[in-house]
């Protein structure tokens, strides 16, 4: 939980965090319950492997753009003309 007298900077830092947590966990959960390969899923996201590899270890910040392009690939918003329909893994 935020405290009241965190400063603006802190607090900023503190939702950064949070969000690159939960970021990191969805993309563990996605590609450990999913037949989809690491070296497939670069390949129809254009996020290359090493890269989503570090993204995933923490290592490495996850981008809002790296993020929705990886979504993307599993249809995780549910919109129809995404690469999922387009994806044999």
């Amino acid at each position: 939980m935020i405290e009241e007298n965190l400063d603006i900077k802190q607090s900023n830092d503190f939702i950064k965090a949070l969000i690159q947590k939960q970021s990191r966990r969805k993309l563990v959960e996605l590609t450990q319950n999913t037949d989809c390969s690491m070296d497939q899923l670069a390949r129809l996201s254009g996020v290359n492997e090493e890269v989503l590899s570090a993204m995933i270890n923490g290592e490495r910040e996850i981008t809002p753009n790296m993020l929705a392009r990886i979504l993307d690939v599993y249809n995780y918003f549910g919109e129809e003309d995404l690469l999922f329909n387009q994806m044999v893994c």
